[in-house]
């Protein structure tokens, strides 16, 4: 599958729109981006909760969950937070997904609120991307139930002082027990995210690679590793006196007892992120790191 999609991609016939409630931003900079949707009739639809709290009575809206089903692209307008939030909405749709940063440090909200219009105008003509970013799928202990993570899916100890073993395979074969607050393991896109601070290596985000980092380890032998997307990991917590966490994204979470085994693998799909040309990766972690300065 290509990562990309060349400029002339069709342009979408109705957006999705949602924000985060809780920047006060929202209820001055998403109205007047709906009146300039409506002056240059562009359908879209948006998300219940976020039109109640901006006072918008004239727009269609949907529950959060259903907001994918009913355009063709979304919108997310907030943060990084906001987009993994809102990333998790479309996980199982086939929707593209653009972030509208608010401020503040952040790699996947592509849009500043000085560019909005004008990526717009570009969204109209099909002048953007589609780039095809890596998917985590988690199961807890052999369980039905499927969890997804664009960043990372995380294990750790749930606040306990004391740090747990985690007995980690890949493809059955053993690795490590690492005894350490816990166990990260990053896509390329969340190699900017929290992989980062537990000292993880920064990588392209398409490139095919999971990142395995430990956090806080008990020995400084134990570092992070990165391994080949088709790669199929486990990690089994074998200590006995704890309760563990198991994290997706840092938006879904669950509680799970000791011994518990998670099996991380690369999901089925990808997510598509929206990308407008000009815009270089390693321009926008210089920015973000402040590097040059």
């Amino acid at each position: 599958m290509s990562t990309k999609k060349l400029l002339g991609v069709h342009p979408p016939k109705v957006i999705g729109l949602i924000g985060n409630t809780k920047k006060p931003e929202i209820s001055e900079v998403l109205p007047r981006y709906l009146a300039r949707l409506r002056e240059i009739q562009f359908p879209f639809i948006l998300e219940e909760n976020t039109a109640k709290v901006i006072g918008d009575t004239k727009s269609i809206t949907f529950a959060a969950e259903q907001l994918p089903k009913h355009c063709d692209l979304v919108l997310s307008f907030g943060g990084d937070g906001t987009f993994l939030s809102s990333a998790h909405l479309v996980m199982n749709h086939p929707v593209p997904i653009l972030g509208v940063h608010l401020g503040g440090l952040g790699y996947l909200a592509e849009v500043s609120l000085d560019e909005l219009f004008d990526r717009t105008d570009a969204l109209l003509k099909g002048n953007y991307m589609v780039e095809n970013r890596m998917v985590l799928e988690a199961r807890v202990n052999n369980s039905k139930e499927v969890y997804h993570a664009l960043n990372e899916v995380t294990i750790d100890k749930a606040g306990y002082i004391r740090t747990i073993r985690l007995r980690t395979c890949i493809d059955g074969k053993y690795l490590n027990t690492y005894t350490a607050d816990g166990l990260i393991l990053a896509t390329p896109t969340g190699s900017t995210a929290y992989s980062l601070s537990t000292g993880g290596p920064i990588l392209e985000p398409t490139m095919k690679a999971i990142i395995l980092a430990p956090i806080c380890p008990h020995t400084l032998l134990h570092r992070p590793v990165v391994i080949r997307d088709d790669k199929v990991i486990e990690v089994e917590v074998t200590s006995s006196h704890t309760e563990v966490m198991v994290t997706m994204d840092g938006q879904i979470a669950t509680r799970q007892a000791p011994g518990v085994r998670v099996t991380i693998k690369k999901a089925k799909y990808p997510m598509q992120l929206v990308r407008f040309p000009g815009r270089y990766f390693y321009d926008v972690l210089r920015e973000k790191l402040n590097w040059g300065e």
